[in-house]
Formats: C-alpha cells, sequence, structure tokens
C-alpha cells in the first residue's frame, strides 16, 4: 500500500535544469503579481473521492507548492486511477499557494499538445507507485515544464521602466546563469533590443557577469570584488590622499584622508611640486 509522506521534499536535491524552472516561475509570477485584471476570490478545492492519508498529508507538508502539488497531483493519478480532473485541481492549488498566474494557464491543452512526453513522464513516475517507489522527479520536471510553456504566453502590460525591472529582477533572483533567449521566453511582452540593453547596462555597471560569448553567452548576478571593496581601507598617505582627488574632483575634502600638516612654501594647489631641498653648506 502506498505512503504518502511528502517531507522528503525539503531535502530534495534538485538537477540544474529543475532550479531553472523554477526560478523562471516564480519571476513569471512576480511580473504578474497585482496585473490580474480579474481578481476574485478562489473556490475551495475538492478533495472528495480522495484518501483522506493523501489530503492530510498535503495540508501537513510545508514544501514549495511547485514542488509538492506536482507530487500530490501524481499520487492523486494514481490513486484514482483518472487523469481527468488532476490539471483543474493543480491548477487551483497552486492559485490558492501563491501562484495567482496559474489560473489562467491552459494546462489541460499543454498536456494535450505534448501528450507523449507527458505521458512518458508519468509512466515513469509511477512504476512503482504502490511499492512507495514513486520517481516524482520524472512528473516534477514535466508538470514545471508544461506550466512554464503555458507561462510563456500570457501577457502582462508593463511600461518601459518596469519591463526594465523585470529583466534585472531575473538575472538578479537566478541562481543559475541564464540566457537572453531565455529571458525572452519568459518575459514575452519584452522586445529582445530591450533585453539585450538591459543585460548590456548591468554588465558594464557591474552588477551582472557575462559567461561566454555570441549566442551561448549567459547572465548571472556579479559578486562584489574583495580588491575593490578593501581599496577604500587602505592605510592613509599623501599620495594616496592626490590620487583618491584626481580621480574624483568632486569628493568632499572630509571624506579624504588626511595628509600631513602642509607648509605655506607648497601652496593650495594638490599637484604643485615642493622645493628642492638645499643641502647643508649649501
Amino acid at each position: 500500500m502506498h505512503k504518502y509522506d511528502y517531507s522528503f521534499l525539503e531535502s530534495l536535491p534538485l538537477p540544474d535544469n529543475v532550479s531553472g524552472l523554477l526560478d523562471r516561475l516564480r519571476i513569471m509570477q512576480k511580473a504578474f503579481a497585482g496585473k490580474d485584471p480579474k481578481e476574485r476570490p478562489l473556490q475551495e478545492p475538492d478533495f472528495s473521492g480522495l484518501p483522506d492519508e493523501l489530503v492530510t498529508a498535503y495540508k501537513a507538508s510545508s514544501a514549495e507548492p511547485l514542488l509538492l502539488v506536482p507530487c500530490f497531483t501524481l499520487d492523486t493519478i494514481c490513486a484514482l486511477d483518472s487523469q481527468s480532473s488532476a490539471a483543474g485541481l493543480a491548477k487551483l492549488l497552486l492559485s490558492r499557494s501563491g501562484y495567482s498566474m496559474c489560473k489562467y494557464f491552459p494546462l489541460e491543452e499543454s498536456i494535450s499538445k505534448y501528450r507523449y512526453f507527458y505521458q512518458r513522464a508519468l509512466e515513469r513516475a509511477s512504476a512503482h507507485w504502490e511499492q512507495n517507489g514513486s520517481a516524482y522527479l520524472y512528473y516534477i520536471e514535466i508538470f514545471l515544464s508544461l506550466l512554464y510553456l503555458c507561462g510563456k504566453d500570457l501577457t502582462v502590460p508593463a511600461g518601459r521602466s518596469t519591463k526594465r525591472a523585470a529583466i534585472e529582477e531575473m538575472v538578479l533572483q537566478s541562481e543559475t546563469p541564464i540566457s537572453k533567449a531565455e529571458i525572452c521566453a519568459a518575459l514575452p511582452e519584452v522586445s529582445p533590443t530591450t533585453v539585450e540593453a538591459a543585460l548590456g547596462v548591468m554588465v558594464r555597471t557591474g552588477r551582472a557577469k557575462k559567461v561566454g560569448a555570441t549566442r551561448a553567452a549567459r547572465y548571472i548576478k556579479a559578486l562584489p570584488a574583495p580588491a575593490a571593496a578593501n581599496r577604500s581601507k587602505a592605510p592613509p598617505s599623501a599620495s594616496g590622499n592626490l590620487r583618491i582627488h584626481a580621480e574624483n574632483p568632486s569628493r568632499l575634502p572630509s571624506q579624504a584622508v588626511p595628509s600631513a600638516p602642509s607648509s605655506p612654501a607648497l601652496g593650495p594647489g594638490p599637484f604643485r611640486s615642493p622645493p628642492a631641498r638645499q643641502r647643508p653648506g649649501g
């Protein structure tokens, strides 16, 4: 008999492609938040006909909904031996768990369109379900992939500044390097030209790091350089003080490193050479 327990999701190691899908879907939801033109209360999920142990395990779990819901959906399909209402229930559960965009996703159509890939993943995931040998990752991967494909076609109106912010957020929050093509796919309302310009600004300003070149280029949040962070803490010196003012003339005097007391012979100019010393007896 199958045992329902989702505690393993708290420490489940995820392959890079699944982690990447999680990142993209979270960013999609943030872009969608507040732009829903049809805000309305969501109905309560109908768990009738499902095993009590399954419902109890779902409600008791605090795992990431994008991981928990596909596992629950797989168990629902296996327990009822039917797929008729699984997709609709999954969308409702995700919508009630912080992913409101999912209520507009044509998930059923996407499953039908990619039936071969969906069915193959389902068969692999449920092959040993009765013996508690479910390979949930197979189903999680196809489920998140279909959600992502649905989200690509979900247009979110956005102004110019909002588009730029959405691009920056995608790069800065992604745990793995992301390509221009992936950003364009996740933000279909943003033109490739805008994406390219925003990425260029991020690289030039040091907010993002470019990995690779040409079409294989990817972008990820740049880590602060330790040397640059420590440069302002260098030991004070007169030459360092002059260099600071030469590089940044607008810097306030109070921020500069204090130098030794000046001699009237040096004058006010920071670049005037000091007079030559006279040798004793000269």
